[in-house]
């Protein structure tokens, strides 16, 4: 199972993958452990005009060990995030979602400068069977202050 996981996370990050994704590990350098893994989903940005866009967009995520969490990390890798999806892609908007009750990972995308744009009520299920708000924040690359 993790190697079909990896194997799938290799194809989506080569050049004209159908669904691309840029799949990154989160090392702490004072011991050299991987901590954590961040991505960037790439997708062509929705058109309603006649002719389709060519801007794209991305959505970032991140996962950290429990016992890095609280240190920075997540913040520090998901600002690396928007610095290669807006400088280095040339993204248009870049989003992000975290779980209404996620204090943590809500903070994590406000300190990094992304917008709170909605909450989505009672969108997923949890683990123990309880329906989760959903909140979705954004930054639009003229909003970027990198």
């Amino acid at each position: 199972m993790t190697r079909c996981a990896i194997a799938r996370r290799i194809e989506r990050g080569r050049p004209g993958a159908t669904e691309p994704l840029l799949g990154l590990a989160v090392e702490e350098l004072r011991t050299g452990r991987v901590v954590g893994d961040v991505m960037l989903r790439l997708e062509p940005s929705h058109s309603i005009a006649s002719a389709p866009s060519d801007a794209w967009e991305g959505t970032i995520g991140y996962a950290l060990h429990p016992d890095v969490q609280g240190r920075g990390l997540a913040a520090e890798a998901a600002a690396e995030l928007l610095v290669s999806g807006f400088r280095d892609l040339g993204l248009r908007r870049i989003t992000a979602d975290a779980y209404a009750d996620n204090i943590a990972s809500n903070r994590v995308l406000r300190r990094i400068g992304m917008r709170h744009e909605s909450t989505v009520l009672a969108k997923s299920m949890g683990k123990d069977g309880t329906w989760l708000d959903d909140n979705t924040w954004a930054l639009l690359r003229e909003e970027w202050p990198g």
